[in-house]
């Protein structure tokens, strides 16, 4: 029902999009699949948002950098910046702006990879 509302309108697509993805940040490791069950019909619409809804959700990928305090020496990215195996060297940034840092699905993912296995 809330997906159809959704079809070709743009202002209720990115506050719902907001809502998964707080209530996505704020939830338990085990509740996370419930919201992406619930999610599922709103990001299938097919119209002409469905990429933007995509994006907003899921996120875009970027290397993470890191300029260095040193005038001279190139700013690093990607896998120049980790230290550690398992450190990741991609974020994934939503599009839609918030008032406070938000993250998006795929990012918040890779931070449960392997908590949800069962």
């Amino acid at each position: 029902m809330l997906a159809e509302m959704c079809r070709s309108n743009y202002e209720l697509s990115k506050k719902v999009a907001k809502v998964f993805l707080g209530a996505i940040e704020g939830s338990h490791d085990a509740s996370v699949a419930n919201y992406i069950v619930s999610m599922k019909p709103f990001l299938k619409l097919d119209d002409e948002l469905k990429r933007l809804r995509l994006e907003w959700v899921f996120g875009v990928p970027d290397h993470r950098s890191q300029k260095s305090t040193d005038v001279n020496a190139p700013p690093q990215y990607g896998i120049e910046m980790t230290k550690e195996v398992n450190e990741d060297h991609m974020i994934y940034e939503s599009p839609i702006k918030f008032p406070e840092s938000q993250t998006a699905l795929a990012q918040q993912l890779t931070k449960l990879k392997g908590k949800m296995d069962t």
